[in-house]
């Protein structure tokens, strides 16, 4: 058919359409395995025992995301507006600088391990994140095969390498359902430092046509290092911001309170599947544009950016706040129905999250990684004054209330700053949005694809 020649060709024509499919798709195996993961979880795991997995997971996550904003971000930049001539000896910088910080936030866990578990009252989170120390090493080599691929606009074996990673530890939690009474977190652990060993060659496979001999350059280690200190701190307090309620419920409450208040976090992950995927393709493109001048381009590119995250988003956190009671009941059980009036409230944070996240890349392509960090840190602040009061007002609900408040704080900063300085506006994105609902089709084309 005419229709499907079309499509075709306009698949292997777009850059937005081709990245998009593979991103997209790694987050909904990634999110949706995930999802199949917690259901599981919460049944095979006490619930106390859920929420020091749970604090674990935050911990991990916020590792993987600092190496991804010191290695990751400066690699898809330097890479995309320097000359063919540097990028051996940008990629050979970036793999030093993935080493040193994979062996330093090892150092950092190992030391935070004892006070972490007197702070969240669990005993047996110190071991747990020990166990910990030696996964992050296998990480830190797994992300780097990743970040190289990211950076030269290649997203296949990243799709690959995370649906084995995700699909394998849910075929061993969905075995531990069925075979064993009890599991602990230290197995769980463990079995993930067996499925990095596993993949790892294949990663290593997706990323060999993009290795060369390695090529020390001390320049380009320094331009690195400096892009990366600021994104590094800026994804801390991003992390941070988004970590702050469960961290504060498990120290001014209980480790119970934070798995009740989880399986609202784990249906918001969920919705924001479409704020990361078009946040990994966007950014390298931003980028470019930036170094030829293209400003327009670039601010029209965030704009329709958050215009197509929106359309997606709005139905969906409508949808969720809906059948919230239904959506609790299918994926935690009875005995986390208390989750639903949490649920509802979290669901807004998806109205907000896209113009923070979209506004962070946006600046990092301007060169303007430092103008980003205060942002961040500023929006931080204010998260943890609001979820303070809140929680200490209203208990585990306030964890929401604060949170909620705080994005729509960031929200009015976040406008200011942008319309500052590059002239954005929230006119357009609201148009963008209309036209998206009237005219799908809209959808297909964006500044990018000339």
């Amino acid at each position: 058919m005419k229709w499907i020649s079309k499509a075709k060709r306009a698949f292997k024509s777009s850059y937005w359409l081709k990245s998009a499919s593979y991103t997209f798709s790694t987050k909904v195996f990634e999110s949706g395995i995930g999802l199949l993961t917690f259901l599981v979880l919460v049944r095979v795991l006490p619930r106390e025992e859920f929420g020091v997995w749970v604090l674990l997971i935050s911990v991990s996550a916020m590792a993987e995301s600092m190496r991804k904003a010191f290695v990751c971000n400066p690699l898809v930049r330097f890479l995309n507006i320097s000359d063919k001539s540097e990028h051996t000896g940008i990629m050979t910088s970036s793999s030093v600088q993935n080493v040193l910080y994979t062996v330093g936030s090892s150092l950092l866990i190992a030391g935070l391990a004892r006070p972490l578990s007197v702070l969240w009252n669990s005993p047996d989170l110190e071991s747990i994140l020990y166990a910990f120390v030696v996964a992050n090493l296998f990480i830190g080599f797994f992300s780097q095969c990743n970040f190289i691929q990211q950076a030269n606009l290649e997203y296949k074996g990243t799709f690959y390498a995370f649906l084995l990673r995700k699909g394998l530890f849910f075929l061993f939690t969905l075995y531990c359902l069925f075979f064993y009474q009890e599991v602990t977190v230290i197995q769980l652990v463990l079995s993930q430092i067996g499925i990095l060993l596993l993949i790892i060659p294949l990663n290593i496979y997706f990323t060999k046509p993009f290795l060369t001999r390695l090529k020390w350059s001390a320049e380009q280690f320094k331009r690195l290092i400096g892009f990366g200190k600021f994104t590094i701190g800026t994804n801390l307090s991003s992390m941070a911001f988004g970590n702050i309620d469960s961290w504060l419920l498990g120290s001014l409450l209980t480790v119970q309170a934070v798995a009740l208040y989880n399986p609202a976090i784990r249906i918001l992950a969920l919705v924001e599947i479409p704020i990361v995927s078009l946040s990994i393709i966007s950014y390298p493109q931003l980028a470019r544009r930036i170094k030829e001048g293209n400003m327009e381009d670039a601010r029209r590119l965030y704009e329709k950016s958050l215009g197509i995250i929106l359309s997606f988003i709005i139905p969906c956190c409508l949808l969720v706040m809906i059948f919230s009671d239904q959506i609790i009941l299918l994926i935690a059980g009875n005995e986390y129905l208390e989750s639903s009036s949490i649920l509802q409230v979290t669901m807004l944070f998806g109205l907000f999250i896209p113009f923070n996240r979209q506004l962070g890349i946006t600046l990092n392509a301007l060169g303007k990684p430092r103008t980003n960090l205060f942002f961040v840190i500023t929006n931080l602040s204010i998260n943890i004054i609001c979820n303070y009061l809140c929680i200490l007002q209203f208990g585990l609900m306030g964890a929401a209330y604060g949170t909620l408040i705080a994005y729509l704080l960031s929200l009015i900063y976040g406008q200011w700053l942008g319309y500052k300085l590059f002239g954005t506006s929230l006119f357009p994105v609201f148009q963008y949005i209309l036209k998206i609902y009237m005219q799908p089709k809209s959808m297909l084309k964006t500044p990018v694809d000339k």
